[in-house]
């Protein structure tokens, strides 16, 4: 397996599976090529980063009262930048 296979069967890893025998040639070519171990590392850091970005609103915790407190009183601190010359 080349380098540009190994990265086309990541992307088809993900959208729509590999069968055993690509899943076995793909893992053996990571095992053996430290550039594209590092990709699927940050291919699959990127799909998961993705996921917890634009996750639907109160998946996650609530950010605590304190913090949306201070935010908000800063804001209101801010100059606006229209005033600004």
């Amino acid at each position: 397996m080349t380098c540009r296979e190994a990265t086309e069967a990541l992307t088809e890893s993900v959208e729509a599976g590999l069968s055993r025998a690509q899943r076995w040639r793909l893992d053996r070519h990571l095992f053996s090529c430290i550039s594209c171990a590092a990709y699927r590392q940050t291919y699959e850091m990127t799909i998961t980063l993705e996921r917890v970005a634009f996750a639907p609103p109160g998946d996650g915790e609530a950010l605590p009262d304190s913090l949306v407190a201070s935010i908000l009183s800063r804001r209101r601190l801010a100059v606006p930048l229209a005033t600004v010359k």
